[in-house]
């Protein structure tokens, strides 16, 4: 039996409290930063994902991924040019009718490509109208959609033909507006240059012959092009017409069609025997017939319409090989 005060030698197999809780520590914590990794890699991804969002107010809102493995925020972006092209803006209701408000965009590319179709739609839709707002708005459309980096090249292609045409139409609006600039100007100067006692009439006089020179030709022209470019949209726009038919012809065309009728209706009618057409009284229908049309055809020498009771001169010609034929 052993001594009880004789201490007892340390186990060698490893069971010691200190180093279980040690070794399970380890693990532990092996586990947690595991864990960590995964959730941050997890929340890193899905950081970089994008959805798109109608607001109450019908606005178009971008919306990025938060720190999270789930959940979306509306995107600030810290550059003030990003954040610019990818604001909220108002958008019709019918434009977004089609979107797919729970689509998710793994890339930014996706994202700029979406968005670039629906600038493209907007700017479609305003494009054409003359009006300060108008031109503003689609100018603003028109930056926004060239900084969307992730584009394809035939998006570039449809981007620099809406460029080119909003240039047309905003530089015949600043031209429009230059000639009413230049109006308002000549009427100022022929009010300064009619004052009596003015001291500023005799440089006002000079100002306005020059003005006058640029003035009038100016406004001939943008006249002159406005009606040209009216009668081409009215054009256009009577071609794409849904119900748009070739035009009907005209009534004086169809009333004047049966004159030949009317005219070979006074013609004698030949017996059934072959005899020789006899000249007397033309068919009982033929007279109110060739007098409708003599009130409707204009008379001339090669359509003059027979009297009444008369033989037509151009239907005895028929006739005469018919009787030439009987006789031999």
């Amino acid at each position: 039996m052993s001594d009880p005060s004789v201490p007892m030698p340390p186990s060698r197999s490893g069971s010691h409290p200190a180093v279980r809780f040690l070794k399970h520590l380890l693990v532990s914590c092996l586990l947690l930063t595991l864990a960590a990794v995964t959730l941050y890699l997890l929340s890193e991804r899905h950081s970089r994902r994008y959805r798109l969002s109608v607001s109450d107010k019908g606005e178009l809102v971008v919306l990025k991924g938060r720190m999270l493995p789930f959940g979306f925020s509306r995107w600030a972006p810290p550059d003030l040019q990003t954040a610019e092209t990818y604001a909220p803006y108002q958008l019709d209701a019918h434009v977004t009718a089609g979107l797919d408000l729970e689509r998710v965009y793994d890339e930014r590319d996706q994202l700029d490509r979406v968005l670039f179709g629906l600038h493209r739609e907007a700017i479609e839709q305003r494009s054409g109208r003359e009006d300060n707002d108008t031109v503003e708005a689609v100018a603003h459309l028109l930056r926004r959609a060239e900084r969307l980096g992730g584009i394809s090249d035939e998006q570039k292609a449809e981007l620099k033909m809406l460029q080119v045409r909003n240039a047309f139409f905003e530089g015949r609006l600043r031209l429009s507006e230059a000639v009413r600039l230049l109006q308002q100007a000549a009427s100022k100067l022929r009010l300064a240059s009619e004052g009596e006692d003015s001291p500023y009439a005799q440089e006002a006089e000079a100002l306005l012959s020059e003005v006058k020179g640029h003035v009038q030709p100016l406004v001939r022209t943008v006249q002159s092009f406005r009606r040209t470019a009216e009668k081409e949209d009215a054009g256009q726009a009577a071609l794409e017409a849904p119900g748009s038919e070739a035009a009907p012809k005209s009534p004086k065309s169809e009333e004047a069609a049966p004159a030949p009728e009317a005219a070979a209706g006074s013609r004698a009618v030949p017996s059934p025997s072959g005899a020789a057409p006899s000249s007397g009284a033309p068919m009982p229908a033929a007279a109110p017939r060739a007098k409708e049309a003599e009130d409707e055809v204009p008379t001339s020498p090669q359509g003059a319409v027979p009297e009444e009771g008369k033989e037509a001169p151009a239907s005895a010609e028929p006739e005469a090989p018919a009787e030439g034929r009987q006789q031999q």
